[in-house]
């Protein structure tokens, strides 16, 4: 999966963010990150039991001040993508129609 979160700089949230993956039982593999203005992006590579996925990416929703996105990476004809509103499924090609 691909996390990728935004939110205002703060003390702490790489670690809140990699408590809920590595807890859940995710494995960050590769990840970058980068402080904007007042505000902090970080995207993860993050390799994790199909089982798990879910619950990780609901977690990540739950972070208090972060906007989170997950993008599902198994299949590479559908990126599954997590909001705080709910899931929407796109296919690559309805993504390359807009």
């Amino acid at each position: 999966m691909v996390v990728n979160a935004v939110g205002s700089d703060r003390p702490g949230i790489v670690a809140d963010l990699t408590k809920i993956i590595t807890e859940g039982g995710g494995n960050i593999g590769d990840s970058r990150s980068q402080r904007l203005g007042s505000h902090f992006s970080v995207m993860m590579l993050v390799s994790t039991p199909s089982s798990d996925f879910k619950t990780i990416s609901n977690s990540l929703q739950q972070l208090n001040g972060v906007e989170t996105l997950v993008y599902e990476t198994s299949d590479p004809e559908t990126i599954e993508v997590f909001t705080e509103v709910g899931c929407k499924f796109l296919s690559l090609s309805d993504i390359s129609k807009k």
